[in-house]
Protein backbone atom coordinates (compact mmCIF):
# COMPACT_ATOMS: atom_id res chain seq x y z
CA UNK A 1 0.00 0.00 0.00
CA UNK A 2 1.55 3.38 -0.84
CA UNK A 3 0.87 6.04 1.55
CA UNK A 4 0.61 8.55 -0.75
CA UNK A 5 -1.68 6.94 -3.08
CA UNK A 6 -4.33 6.51 0.11
CA UNK A 7 -3.91 10.51 0.74
CA UNK A 8 -4.62 11.82 -2.83
CA UNK A 9 -7.90 9.20 -2.77
CA UNK A 10 -8.51 11.11 -0.03
CA UNK A 11 -8.39 14.40 -0.95
CA UNK A 12 -9.88 13.50 -4.22
CA UNK A 13 -13.19 12.17 -2.30
CA UNK A 14 -13.60 14.89 -0.42
CA UNK A 15 -13.26 17.20 -3.60
CA UNK A 16 -15.68 15.19 -5.26
CA UNK A 17 -17.80 15.63 -2.21
CA UNK A 18 -17.93 18.95 -2.67
CA UNK A 19 -18.42 19.07 -6.07
CA UNK A 20 -21.55 16.91 -5.56
CA UNK A 21 -22.32 19.37 -2.59
CA UNK A 22 -22.46 22.57 -5.06
CA UNK A 23 -24.05 20.74 -7.42
CA UNK A 24 -27.08 19.73 -4.73
CA UNK A 25 -27.31 23.17 -3.22
CA UNK A 26 -27.63 24.71 -6.49
CA UNK A 27 -30.36 22.14 -7.72
CA UNK A 28 -32.63 23.19 -3.99
CA UNK A 29 -31.77 26.38 -4.54
CA UNK A 30 -33.52 26.38 -8.28
CA UNK A 31 -36.44 24.51 -7.05
CA UNK A 32 -39.45 26.30 -8.85
CA UNK A 33 -41.96 27.41 -6.26
CA UNK A 34 -45.52 27.89 -7.35
CA UNK A 35 -47.44 30.88 -5.59
CA UNK A 36 -51.09 29.93 -4.00
CA UNK A 37 -53.56 32.44 -4.11
CA UNK A 38 -53.32 33.14 -0.52
CA UNK A 39 -49.37 34.15 -0.95
CA UNK A 40 -48.38 31.29 0.77
CA UNK A 41 -45.94 29.07 -1.83
CA UNK A 42 -45.88 25.24 -2.07
CA UNK A 43 -44.15 22.82 -4.42
CA UNK A 44 -46.04 20.04 -6.50
CA UNK A 45 -45.81 16.34 -5.61
CA UNK A 46 -42.70 15.81 -8.20
CA UNK A 47 -40.64 18.98 -7.44
CA UNK A 48 -41.29 17.80 -3.37
CA UNK A 49 -39.62 14.28 -4.32
CA UNK A 50 -37.02 16.47 -5.85
CA UNK A 51 -36.64 18.20 -2.94
CA UNK A 52 -36.28 15.29 -0.79
CA UNK A 53 -33.93 12.97 -3.19
CA UNK A 54 -31.32 16.37 -2.76
CA UNK A 55 -31.60 16.44 0.58
CA UNK A 56 -30.69 12.90 0.90
CA UNK A 57 -27.83 13.14 -1.19
CA UNK A 58 -26.94 16.10 1.04
CA UNK A 59 -26.57 13.64 3.79
CA UNK A 60 -24.68 10.63 1.59
CA UNK A 61 -22.39 13.29 0.51
CA UNK A 62 -21.62 14.74 4.22
CA UNK A 63 -20.64 10.82 5.07
CA UNK A 64 -19.03 10.45 2.08
CA UNK A 65 -16.59 13.65 3.15
CA UNK A 66 -16.17 12.01 6.63
CA UNK A 67 -14.84 8.83 5.02
CA UNK A 68 -12.52 10.40 3.45
CA UNK A 69 -11.13 12.37 5.48
CA UNK A 70 -10.92 9.53 7.65
CA UNK A 71 -8.62 8.02 4.93
CA UNK A 72 -6.61 10.80 5.03
CA UNK A 73 -6.38 11.19 8.91
CA UNK A 74 -4.81 6.88 8.74
CA UNK A 75 -2.62 7.38 6.37
CA UNK A 76 -1.29 10.41 8.10
CA UNK A 77 -1.43 8.36 11.42
CA UNK A 78 0.85 5.21 9.07
CA UNK A 79 2.81 7.62 8.56
CA UNK A 80 3.58 8.72 11.59
CA UNK A 81 4.38 5.40 12.63
CA UNK A 82 6.18 4.40 10.03
CA UNK A 83 8.63 7.56 10.37
CA UNK A 84 8.63 6.52 14.07
CA UNK A 85 9.45 3.03 13.80
CA UNK A 86 12.61 3.83 10.89
CA UNK A 87 13.90 6.52 13.67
Amino acid sequence: MEIPSAVNSGVEGLRRAEQSVAETANNIATQVVTPEPEGEEVLGAEQALSLSEELVNLRVQEFTAKANAQVIQTADEVIGSLLDTSA
